[in-house]
């Protein structure tokens, strides 16, 4: 049982016990039984019986007056110009009626403060905050911040303080990028159009590629649509890493389905392979949510797993998949280690090949101590990225970042990023 669970009374029993033990014991020392000698070990144990009994309901009554404040809404991205509105809880063993006290800020001071009558209790109902967030200009992020003290209605002292830290961001993410976006001369194989009106609305200049073989002779950063996948995606897959193994640099938006070989000729082993989670979000930008977005959706989409069928290992997207996959491929040892045991990451290496060995087919296999365990909250690997020779870069992602486009302004800001990074003007 936890603190928090015990009842009140059960804090004021042990205190009146430690208060009788210690009664006893002060009894047994001033006026001791006449003919009768005091045993020595008795007031002793007396003493610590009541300490500890003391103590013990104090832990208890201090535990019971500290409730936990409890936000529903986890994501902190939002647009500048729009409500916020939270949810707040507050739990603890026993009901009770306070008082909750906010505060909003901005840089340049306090822009609003309330008050709600709040009831708690083991399980609390939710009294809500809204907050009418200031507009910002484009090319602009702005700090705000939100201070909930919780009292208690008598005698009013503060029972737990809480602080959430959000970013307001403006709509627009390619602000003053248009110079940069023309420079990667942006192809977009996107047959049924919806990342294509996305891209409109955003003001990305791109030209349409319609087939596999425009894909692979396009010079400049070619991007596949939201929701690739069907019966031909095999062959399709396969083209797209030989092509960035030529030199050429390509984002596959989250696919409906993908498989991808992990075997490769020597000519087109790739300089290094990894997969990683959501928290990569937070590599490309410590300020984007990472696991979940405005309206409560999470930012893993697809889910990336490594699946060895007939011989061949394969990293295979699929919508709503689960993983991360622990598989051990066969292969050659591996160089690339995964020094601070991240869980988050995974790094596989192809192994060192001795000069003058004659080269062979390529197996990779997992390297570091990144097991991945503990992870099927983010449903699985999200994000799959081998860089080879000549700066080429195949880099496939699981975040719905055109599904969520008007939900949040955490995937139009990673939409940017990711461009940048494929490109290459990210590390």
């Amino acid at each position: 049982m936890k603190p928090t669970d015990c009842d009140p009374i059960t804090g004021k029993i042990l205190n009146t016990f430690g208060i009788w033990f210690g009664t006893k014991f002060r009894t047994r020392l001033v006026q001791p039984s006449r003919g009768m000698a005091v045993t020595p070990n008795l007031p002793f144990w007396h003493c610590l019986t009541g300490l500890c009994c003391l103590l013990a309901g104090g832990l208890v009554m201090a535990a019971e007056a500290k409730p936990a404040l409890i936000i529903e809404e986890e994501w902190r991205n939002i647009f500048g110009g729009e409500k916020l509105v939270l949810h707040v809880r507050a739990e603890t063993g026993q009901p009770s009626d306070g008082h909750l006290t906010y505060a909003v800020s901005v840089a340049a001071g306090v822009i609003v403060r309330g008050e709600r009558v709040m009831r708690y209790g083991p399980a609390g109902n939710a009294t809500f905050i809204t907050v009418d967030v200031p507009d910002i200009k484009d090319g602009i992020r702005m700090p705000l911040r939100v201070d909930l003290v919780l009292r208690a209605t008598r005698p009013g002292r503060p029972l737990v303080e809480k602080t959430l830290e959000f970013t307001v961001f403006p709509r627009d993410p390619f602000h003053l990028k248009q110079k940069e976006l023309e420079k990667l001369h942006l192809g977009l194989y996107d047959p049924d159009g919806a990342t294509a009106h996305v891209f409109q609305k955003a003001d990305v200049p791109f030209t349409r590629l319609p087939t596999l073989d425009a894909c692979l002779k396009h010079d400049g950063l070619v991007v596949i649509r939201e929701g690739f996948g069907g019966r031909d995606q095999k062959n399709f897959c396969h083209a797209l890493r030989q092509a960035a193994a030529s030199g050429k640099n390509v984002l596959v938006l989250m696919p409906e389905e993908a498989s991808i070989p992990l075997e490769f000729e020597p000519e087109t082993v790739p300089v290094s392979l990894s997969l990683e989670t959501s928290r990569v979000i937070h590599r490309l930008d410590k300020k984007l949510d990472a696991t979940t977005w405005g309206g409560g959706r999470k930012s893993v989409g697809a889910a990336c797993q490594l699946v060895a069928v007939r011989n061949q290992t394969l990293a295979e997207f699929a919508k709503g998949g689960s993983g991360p996959s622990g598989l051990k491929i066969p292969g050659q040892n591996s160089k690339k280690q995964n020094q601070n045991g991240d869980a988050n990451r995974m790094e596989l290496g192809s192994g060192h090949r001795p000069e003058g060995a004659e080269p062979k087919r390529s197996e990779w296999q997992r390297s570091g101590q990144g097991s991945g365990q503990g992870l099927s909250q983010e449903r699985g690997w999200s994000w799959l990225e081998m860089d080879f020779p000549g700066n080429g870069r195949l880099l496939v992602v699981g975040f719905p970042v055109i599904e969520a486009w008007e939900e949040s302004p955490t995937p139009r800001f990673l939409l940017s990023r990711l461009l940048e990074y494929v490109a290459g003007n990210v590390k």
